[in-house]
């Protein structure tokens, strides 16, 4: 638990990681991880060595940070690009001028969105080179591995592939091929919601580390919303009465109206303590 490198120790307290908060599985993967990885899909990799070396440049840092921004916007700019047709088992997108380092992380952003399996690629060196991403239920690596095409290069494992080619004729066919696939729907499993926020985030909290062997559990609850408030535009903060207790909830990209909703949600934890992030809201009419 205790930080002995200096330099990741630096990086921490950016994230105002103190000395009495347990740093979860999740603060690694959605907070220290891209900040690591950024630098790598972008640019210069020698900076996280750097650090790793023990190094306590607070230059280093904010550079560390300035990149896995840089790193956030393209993505971002990037994912507005991709154009979908619903109406496909498995989306196969084509982007014009982006980083080979960003092709995961776009295809990660669409499949958590959309829960399809979803591939991203792009033009770089001559070749076609494209990056995929699956959930549990449809196993990525062994349903490409045997297709008759000539690939430059592939790999990976179940849910995450890399492959390429060297020509766009060969891009085309395996965009048609794998719409062949067989392609199960996802199962979601939720959980009743009767308990404190303080309690579940207790519960679930036991189970650390959190990650794929032991996911974060999705839960159910019903009510009327209040105490609605509008984030840049687009996102949605509110409360609702659980358990005879106003609890904060969030939702991300989407602008919810006053009314009573059906929400699935998982609990996070924050600077302002335990907070719903809402996954789904469907209004009951």
């Amino acid at each position: 638990r205790r930080i002995y490198n200096k330099g990741i120790k630096l990086l921490c307290d950016y994230f105002k990681f103190s000395k009495t908060n347990l740093v979860t599985a999740l603060d690694l993967s959605f907070t220290l991880v891209p900040v690591i990885n950024a630098s790598g899909r972008l640019d210069d990799a020698s900076f996280v060595v750097s650090l790793f070396n023990g190094n306590e440049s607070k230059e280093i840092v904010d550079e560390l940070i300035r990149i896995n921004e840089k790193r956030k916007s393209l993505t971002n700019e990037a994912f507005e690009l991709v154009k979908l047709d619903y109406n496909e088992k498995i989306y196969v997108c084509f982007i014009d001028n982006i980083s080979e380092g960003l092709l995961g992380i776009i295809s990660g952003k669409i499949l958590n969105s959309t829960k399809k399996p979803t591939f991203v690629f792009t033009k770089t060196n001559d070749l076609i080179k494209g990056s995929g991403r699956s959930l549990e239920n449809f196993d990525l690596h062994e349903n490409i591995k045997n297709m008759d095409l000539d690939f430059n290069s592939f790999g990976g494992h179940k849910r995450a592939v890399g492959l390429s080619f060297t020509s766009m004729e060969e891009f085309n066919k395996f965009k048609k091929l794998v719409q062949n696939f067989y392609v199960p729907n996802p199962i979601t499993y939720f959980i009743t919601f009767n308990y404190s926020f303080y309690d579940a985030y207790k519960t679930i909290s036991s189970l650390e580390p959190i990650g794929e062997g032991i996911k974060i559990p999705y839960f159910y609850i019903n009510g009327n919303i209040c105490d609605i408030r509008i984030i840049n535009e687009k996102h949605t903060s509110f409360r609702m009465l659980v358990n005879g207790k106003m609890e904060r909830f969030i939702y991300y990209n989407c602008v919810l109206e006053a009314g009573n909703y059906d929400l699935l949600f998982e609990l996070k934890k924050n600077d302002y303590g335990i907070q719903a992030q809402v996954y789904k809201a469907q209004l009951k009419e």
